[in-house]
């Protein structure tokens, strides 16, 4: 994979920044599942973040408390449904957040 841009390195500067801080503010460890536009939560993500929480803990030592963002345009549920079972085995107390997101639609 080539190196990111430099306007790539300050958008991932920004993110973890911004991670940091609500790591600080809410003393708990953050995961951020981030799919850029027109990509979509699908059944192979459940390996990728399976992999990522096997990094931080186990069944035996789960990860006391976690929140969790995700930002989507939607996908498969099957595979939303199996990550939020995932979850549940690596991190006692869990909250899951998405953004808003403004479309023409809404008033």
């Amino acid at each position: 994979m080539p190196p990111p841009t430099a306007a790539t390195a300050q958008i991932i500067t920004n993110i973890d920044g911004a991670c940091q801080a609500v790591v600080q503010n809410r003393k708990r460890d953050v995961l951020i599942l981030y799919y850029p536009s027109g990509a979509r939560v699908m059944e192979w993500d459940i390996r990728d973040t399976y992999s990522e929480l096997r990094t931080a803990a186990t069944r035996e030592t789960p990860i006391p408390k976690l929140d969790l963002l995700i930002h989507t345009n939607g996908g498969d549920p099957v595979a939303a449904y199996v990550s939020h079972k995932r979850l549940g085995a690596f991190a006692r107390i869990w909250t899951c957040s998405f953004p808003k997101r403004h479309t023409a639609l809404e008033r």
